[in-house]
């Protein structure tokens, strides 16, 4: 750990959490919130606002992401065709009503459980989701029958989807489901698997891709990636899907992003929705219209809630820092670190749906081909300075040659040293020394780093 004018910079082993990252830590708001910053060699999280539930769209890779449905025969609407049994003599199932109906005679593994082995791409993440039906039922899904080196879960007997992000290290996943209790039946049902956009914050809630994502960088040599559909976004092309978020309620909260806008294939561009969107009074959609200039504003079918203004507006074709939410009642909105909307009453809407979406909502089929990166969904809306400092420190990311990661292959921090006269963080790694200045690195070594540097006043010493 070391003290910086970023407030704190730490090297978080896999050991403490699920992966190796620096975390850097800046600016409490009075509420007691700070802003945290993630990266690896592979992602760049921006600052995340306290209290987060969800931070996406932000790794170095471009390619394209080509969402369709992994499993076969998931939602078992008149057979169980696809999925096999391991072993015989314990279990038996079957398709009754629209689900997965497993009975359990005795005990033991490989007694005819059924399982499907599904194909997947080694180094890629995955969202699985399913809902318990009824009874008390385990999953465990792995790089072998039965296995659970994945995921492992076991029922209470509530009815609830359940989902969980996996980061597959095999070409095939095994997915398999066990009654629990002998003499009994229990059922499953709406069992997918997609390939998803990680989420990068502590809660692990990654989004299901639909359709044809493209993923190219922000700006030429850059580092962080765009997000695009490759047709447009919209419910008919391309979108990403969180089945489970959590809900939102009557308090505070923020979506902080990044929108390079564009009207080519539509007017709206939806950037953020909970549930309902326009059918429904527990939902919201964040969206932009871009006939002319970017205009964003939240609407539901209490309508535009007093966020709407025709003043509120940035250029179109430019890459634009947005943080919009609800702060005390009211809804506020800034871009580019300034405030441009404060709603002129109170909402009180109790937004308690919990499906999440960006480039779409529930109910519209508005396609739009703008660019989005770095979204990120707390429960806290920032401060005005804290707002100031994600832009004036992120910009940096989305200009031409801007590095956005750690150096090299290894996401391992060997050593830290921060040097107050340059207010450069020096980061190293068994692939060198990377040099941030705020969030973008700035310079680099090739040496591998040991366990100790020191930085003062420009001069830099390893061991």
């Amino acid at each position: 750990m070391t003290t910086t004018n970023y407030g704190i910079a730490i090297r978080e082993a896999a050991g403490v959490s699920t992966t190796d990252k620096l975390i850097l830590i800046a600016l409490t708001n009075p509420a007691g919130y700070s802003l945290q910053s993630y990266l690896t060699t592979k992602y760049n999280t921006g600052w995340m606002p306290g209290d987060i539930r969800g931070a996406w769209l932000s790794d170095n890779t471009a390619e394209t992401m080509v969402g369709s449905e992994l499993v076969t025969n998931g939602t078992f609407d008149s057979n169980t065709s696809g999925w096999l049994a391991n072993g015989s003599g314990y279990h038996t199932f079957s398709a009754i009503s629209g689900a997965l109906s497993v009975t359990r005679g005795s005990y033991g593994l490989g007694g005819g459980e059924p399982y499907q082995a599904v194909s997947v791409i080694s180094g890629k993440f995955y969202r699985v989701s399913f809902v318990g039906a009824s009874g008390d039922m385990s999953m465990s899904l792995g790089s072998t029958i039965g296995g659970s080196q994945y995921v492992s879960w076991n029922s209470t007997g509530a009815s609830t989807l359940r989902e969980f992000t996996f980061l597959a290290t095999t070409s095939t996943v095994y997915i398999l489901f066990i009654c629990n209790s002998t003499g009994t039946t229990a059922s499953i049902d709406n069992v997918s698997i997609r390939l998803a956009d990680p989420d990068r914050s502590v809660n692990n809630k990654g989004l299901q891709v639909f359709g044809s994502i493209t993923k190219t960088p922000v700006a030429t040599g850059a580092d962080l990636v765009a997000y695009s559909g490759t047709t447009a976004f919209g419910p008919s092309y391309s979108y990403f899907y969180a089945p489970y978020l959590p809900a939102i309620g009557t308090g505070d909260f923020s979506i902080s992003l990044w929108i390079k806008p564009t009207t080519s294939g539509g007017t709206y561009f939806h950037m953020f929705s909970i549930g309902g969107g326009q059918s429904s009074t527990d939902g919201f959609t964040f969206k932009s219209w871009n006939s002319t200039a970017f205009n964003p504003y939240f609407y539901s079918n209490s309508g535009d809630m007093g966020s709407y203004s025709a003043s509120v507006t940035a250029p179109l074709g430019n890459w634009h820092h947005v943080i919009a939410g609800r702060q005390a009642g009211y809804f506020k909105i800034y871009i580019n670190g300034n405030l441009m909307l404060t709603s002129g009453s109170v909402n009180s809407n109790n937004f308690t749906a919990t499906r999440g979406y960006i480039g779409r909502d529930e109910s519209t089929q508005e396609t739009n081909s703008s660019s989005i990166s770095m979204v990120r969904f707390s429960f806290i809306f920032p401060s005005a300075e804290q707002i100031a400092k994600m832009y004036n420190d992120e910009k940096y990311l989305f200009q031409d040659g801007a590095k956005a990661t750690l150096y090299g292959p290894s996401d391992s921090v060997t050593a830290l040293a921060y040097d107050e006269d340059t207010q450069l963080l020096h980061v190293g790694t068994s692939s060198g020394r990377s040099v941030f200045r705020g969030l973008c690195r700035v310079d680099n070594t090739t040496t591998a780093v040991g366990a100790a540097i020191s930085a003062a006043n420009g001069l830099v010493a390893e061991d």
